[in-house]
């Protein structure tokens, strides 16, 4: 990330108090122009015509504007002066000028913005960045970021780009095989959110701010016209324009953007005289059907997204029934603005589009394809389970492979009383981009149903053993020679391994247990679903354990080390127990995943339902470095 050094003007602390705010008290402009030639007149008009159309998102908002020194920019600093001076502008911008330290030349032009300010009477800063690459990318890219630096949130920056730009950048994308979206090229009012971000979805620097440009119906023949007459000393940039190099053949150098300009439109406008009017036309058509789509494919996400995008950045899941019932149009459209969501991201090229259409149209039971999206900020899986598409960040995926740790309390611990947030996994790995943290919400709520059910002085009948496991020392054939059971349950035990869990005998399923007495102690255990505990679902027949468990809910392999069992333990209860050596029963509760909370067949089920269905029992996912 550049460096950014600024220096202010010895009088900008006069302006420091007034920097410049629109006010809900602004009034509307005649159309009067402060000098009688055209070309005043015409950047003039589009300048109050473009304010009175953005004034509601201005209001209340400090107005910046980027100055290069250029032509274009100094024009616009220009006028907003002359109008602000005749007091038919209500706000006089702060100049930002950023130096690339690209050319020797660039310290002369800073100081020469920073005089004409001086000279003006306008608050102006300088920005010194220095680039790891010197490329005219590198120096776009980190001339926004340095400048979105120094301003607050909210924060409106004037920009002096003007008819011709938006053809050029019109032409370089379409070059490029650009959509709808690509060809509508700029906008003249748009959102630029800050590159405060690490590679993974962690937001360092929450921060947005407007762009405005208010010249895009003006032409730069009558922006030079008015820069004449108002004889400004401004600044060419001999990148700008592509000059002819003796020792290549004479081919044209420089930046595509200067070629476009000095070789490619000369010929255009040639053949085709209105050729720039009617590319500038044809980006606003572009942006007229791009918002068309846009608000389709927003309500297309909201039927297909099974996740709250907005709280899980890092996690996204979409339902491949309800995708494919589109038209082939529309799934494109909504994978294509699924798989970058926010606009600090590169787009997805239409060869990673097509490659996740075959993966949700795909017909095989192979659970283990992954696609793997670069966008530039953010580092993302493409993969797919049963009927559901996930987008996952790298560090989800790395964080979901550590395994919970196992932890256990006494219901009767007081403490828990007013605990109601549990922590069931964090991170604190230096290799992950991000670390979370995982909280199940409603403790207190949870150990308050479970004690009403197991004390204040009654006491509830257990289920049967078919949904417990009897936690137990080892077993030997004498041991359970004194049990006192049925007859054919001594059969049963006999023909099974004497070492296996006794919730895998059948035969205890006829154990009558004695009621849980109010003294008894009861602890509730959280730990990483063990593999070989079957476990019945509420509403759901038989039991499962394993893999066919975890596909019952729906987890893929991904997923899997995180899944943690809730269980009520609770001390031996009848003589048959004490006899076993039997230590404790557990009674499993609830199967908790990051992104649900499934409760298990057991005498608290209505009650836990009831928790969650009221949302007092939950489960949330923190993000931290």
């Amino acid at each position: 990330m550049a460096s950014s050094i600024w220096r202010y003007l010895k009088y900008s602390a006069i302006f420091s108090a007034s920097i410049p705010l629109i006010m809900t008290n602004t009034k509307r402009f005649d159309n009067d122009a402060t000098h009688n030639d055209a070309s005043a007149t015409v950047l003039q008009q589009a300048l109050f015509d473009s304010f009175e159309l953005y004034k509601p998102h201005m209001l209340g908002k400090r107005i910046w504007l980027a100055c290069s020194g250029g032509r274009d920019s100094l024009s616009l600093a220009h006028l907003c002066l002359k109008l602000y001076k005749a007091g038919r502008l209500p706000f006089l911008p702060q100049l930002l000028h950023v130096n690339h330290n690209m050319q020797h030349a660039n310290t002369a032009w800073a100081t020469q913005v920073l005089s004409w300010a001086k000279h003006n009477q306008i608050p102006c800063q300088v920005i010194e960045i220095n680039l790891a690459k010197k490329t005219e990318q590198e120096a776009r890219h980190e001339r926004y970021q340095a400048m979105l630096n120094v301003m607050n949130h909210g924060d409106v920056l004037l920009l002096g780009h003007h008819q011709d730009d938006q053809v050029e950048t019109l032409l370089m994308r379409l070059f490029n095989g650009a959509g709808v979206n690509g060809l509508s090229a700029m906008k003249a009012w748009s959102i630029k959110q800050s590159k405060g971000l690490d590679t993974d979805n962690l937001i360092i620097n929450n921060k947005s701010i407007y762009l405005w440009r208010p010249l895009l119906t003006v032409s730069r023949e009558q922006i030079t016209e008015y820069a004449s007459q108002q004889k400004l000393v401004y600044i060419d940039d001999p990148t700008n324009v592509a000059l002819e190099d003796n020792e290549n053949s004479g081919q044209a150098q420089l930046n595509d953007r200067a070629w476009l300009r000095s070789v490619l439109m000369p010929y255009i406008i040639q053949r085709y005289p209105t050729a720039k009017q009617s590319i500038a036309r044809t980006s606003v058509l572009m942006q007229q059907a791009s918002l068309t789509i846009d608000e389709l494919t927003v309500a297309d996400l909201k039927q297909v997204t099974l996740t709250n995008d907005a709280d899980t950045p890092w996690y996204s899941v979409l339902d491949i029934t309800q995708l494919i019932s589109l038209s082939a149009a529309r799934q494109s459209a909504l994978l294509h603005r699924w798989l970058a969501p926010n606009t600090t991201e590169l787009p997805p090229s239409k060869q990673l589009v097509d490659e996740v259409l075959k993966l949700v149209h795909r017909q095989n039971s192979d659970h283990q394809t992954c696609l793997y999206f670069d966008s530039g900020v953010f580092q993302y899986q493409i993969r797919r389970y049963q009927s559901k598409l996930y987008r996952i960040s790298k560090s989800w995926e790395q964080w979901l492979q550590l395994l919970p740790d196992s932890q256990q309390f006494d219901l009767s611990d007081k403490s828990y009383k007013t605990t109601n947030t549990l922590c069931l996994k964090q991170s604190n790995l230096s290799q992950l981009k991000q670390n979370f943290n995982w909280y199940l919400i409603g403790l207190s709520k949870l150990i308050e149903v479970l004690q009403q059910q197991l004390s204040l002085g009654s006491s509830v009948e257990l289920m049967d053993l078919s949904q417990t496991e009897l936690s137990q020392t080892e077993l030997s054939q004498t041991d359970l020679g004194q049990i006192d059971l049925q007859q054919k349950a001594q059969n049963d035990l006999q023909q099974n391994d004497l070492k296996q869990p006794i919730l895998q005998k059948p035969s205890l399923q006829s154990i009558d247990l004695q009621k849980v007495e109010v003294n008894r102690t009861a602890k509730l255990r959280f730990q990483p679903l063990p593999r070989d505990q079957k476990i019945a679902l509420l509403n759901r027949t038989g039991r499962k354990s394993g893999k066919k468990l975890l596909q019952a809910l729906g987890q893929p392999s991904f997923m899997r080390q995180s899944v943690i069992l809730c269980s009520l333990i609770l001390p031996p209860q009848s003589q048959q127990h004490q006899q076993m050596t039997v230590q404790t029963i557990s009674h499993p509760l609830i199967l908790i995943t990051p992104d649900q909370l499934w409760v298990l067949q057991s005498e608290f089920a209505p009650s836990i339902k009831a928790l969650i269905v009221q949302s007092e029992l939950t489960t949330q996912i923190q993000v931290h470095q």
